[in-house]
């Protein structure tokens, strides 16, 4: 277990920096983790769309020309002088790189000016452009907010739509049924503590107006914690791969449901959910628990849907860590060591040779979906990769779990380490197009004026077409 715990450690530890010797002096300002380590700053602005538009504050951050840079070619960038030394920062700190494409000058000339390459001859065999290698999370940015002493984590600024809707009202890919409003909405490092911390150390070397009784605002996890609190609050995952120390997590239901959670505890599979995520023979035997409180708030708006009642987020402090096994949700692709050669059940239940393994990842969830309905064979190969895949869920995939916070729970929870953290009511989501639009009934007021507008267009063109026609002049001057 120390080995494993040094390795997650390690990668979360990673020391932060940023570009240049920059430090903010705005009372009001944002500042983003980047992958690799890096911090940037921000201030908030608006787009020409009506959108949040960030700007950064430090004039060295190669981050500011990333846009200009990304899917451009490599020589049309270096006529740049400031592009190019933003390009070569970004390449050399790992978040761009140069790729080979071979394109046809027509196709090049059709996307950009003729500066780039200005004749045929000048496009070279191999062109070369700049590609990203990866994303960074805009959910890991915060507020620091001098004029109110806080630290504020609520990221509703990234515009997403927070609402839940019936997961019974659900068919095909489309949803039939209301929409609710998720209580908090999105969070900065929702279900990252460990990251929050090193940030909010980082924060306060570099800026020494920070201090530790500044309150820590925007996420119903740390309603009553300082940042000095914080920081010095034991990290979730070291506990859970440890076991050394209580582990509090969050449990998202329905307020229906707490009644008998209250009384009976938590028991796997006792919802009788059909929720599409759900995987046979396997979700069936764990109680999901997330370090997540906005998580928490999710999943509880959909149980308070399905059932009728209000969201609930419960704390629970885990019984037995040795227990914890990954969340499904965590499974992804999986690539095993070797061939299996299996059989599979078809659609009249015949059983068709299959292989599992090789050059192709295949994805855990439908193989271990297949496994619960029966519909591999359990004998042989079919034997061996049930075998060889639970060893691989039950030993890589619960630290993946923990470092996304989400974790499932292999059995029961007595009522006696759970208790009533928060309850919402339902509060109805009014847009089904995007967070602060019409509501439903003026949506459809206004697509009605629009249509109707549409058809008396269409209709008073074919009278003047008519009328033409009927004068006897060419329809077309």
């Amino acid at each position: 277990m120390s080995l494993l715990v040094e390795s997650v450690l390690r990668k979360l530890l990673t020391e932060l920096r940023t570009f240049t010797n920059f430090k903010p002096t705005d009372d009001v300002y944002y500042a983003m983790l980047r992958k690799n380590g890096y911090v940037s700053y921000f201030k908030m602005g608006t787009s020409q769309q009506g959108g949040y538009l960030m700007n950064p504050l430090d004039p060295e951050d190669p981050f500011k020309n990333r846009q200009k840079i990304f899917n451009k070619y490599v020589q049309q960038v270096d006529k740049d002088p400031e592009l190019k030394a933003s390009a070569d920062k970004l390449v050399q700190l790992g978040f761009l790189k140069i790729k080979d494409q071979k394109e046809k000058y027509k196709d090049i000339t059709s996307k950009y000016s003729k500066d780039v390459f200005p004749t045929p001859e000048d496009v070279p065999d191999v062109t070369q452009k700049y590609v990203e290698t990866g994303y960074d999370s805009a959910e890991n940015t915060l507020k620091v907010d001098h004029t109110n002493k806080s630290i504020d984590l609520d990221a509703n600024w990234l515009q997403y739509n927070p609402r839940r809707t019936d997961p019974s009202k659900r068919q095909g890919a489309a949803y039939t049924g209301p929409a609710y409003v998720i209580p908090s909405g999105t969070t900065a490092f929702s279900g990252n503590e460990l990251g929050l911390q090193k940030m909010l150390k980082f924060l306060m070397s570099q800026d020494s107006r920070i201090t530790p009784d500044y309150k820590i605002t925007g996420d119903e996890k740390y309603r009553t914690m300082t940042v000095g609190q914080l920081v010095k609050k034991p990290g979730e995952v070291e506990t859970a791969l440890t076991g050394r120390g209580k582990l509090v997590m969050f449990h998202g239901t329905s307020k229906a449901r707490w009644r008998m959670i209250e009384r009976k505890g938590l028991k796997p599979g006792a919802s009788n959910d059909v929720y599409i995520d759900l995987v046979t023979g396997w979700s069936d035997k764990n109680v999901y628990l997330t370090f997540s409180h906005t998580n928490a708030e999710n999943y509880a708006t959909r149980q308070a849907l399905k059932d009728r009642s209000e969201a609930v987020v419960l704390r629970v402090e885990v019984p037995d860590i040795s227990n914890l096994v990954a969340d499904e949700d965590v499974f992804g692709q999986w690539s095993p060591k070797r061939k299996y050669n299996i059989f599979i059940k078809g659609r009249y239940g015949e059983w068709t040779p299959y292989t599992v393994g090789g050059e192709n990842e295949s994805y855990l969830k439908n193989i271990m979906e297949m496994f619960g309905t029966g519909g591999i064979e359990m004998e042989g190969d079919g034997k061996e990769l049930y075998k060889d895949m639970m060893q691989y869920i039950t030993n890589e995939l619960p630290k993946k779990s923990l470092k996304q916070g989400v974790i499932a729970y292999r059995g029961f929870i007595p009522p006696k380490f759970i208790e009533l953290d928060m309850v919402y009511e339902k509060t109805p989501f009014k847009t089904g197009e995007k967070k602060g639009g019409p509501d439903d009934e003026e949506y459809n007021r206004i697509r009605r004026d629009v249509q109707q507008k549409a058809r008396r267009y269409d209709e008073a063109l074919v009278r003047k077409f008519v009328e033409t026609l009927m004068s006897g002049r060419n329809p077309t001057h």
